[in-house]
């Protein structure tokens, strides 16, 4: 299978709600939706971009401890 990046508003979609969200960066199922509507792209296409964007998020919180 070949890998498909998102389209450049798409990617500025996804990565103006994480980062405006970085203390709760996990959206809702609902926000998830929402953002598949925004991107024209499907809800597990958001949960797999979301889980890219916050595992190094979660790696430097696991350092600081």
């Amino acid at each position: 299978r070949k890998r498909r990046n998102f389209n450049k508003q798409a990617t500025e979609i996804l990565n103006e709600y994480f980062y405006s969200h970085l203390s709760n960066p996990y959206p809702s199922e609902e926000a998830k939706e929402e953002l598949a509507k925004k991107c024209a792209i499907t809800v597990a296409q958001v949960r797999a971009d979301q889980c890219h964007l916050t595992a190094p998020l979660g790696t430097l919180l696991y350092r600081e401890l």
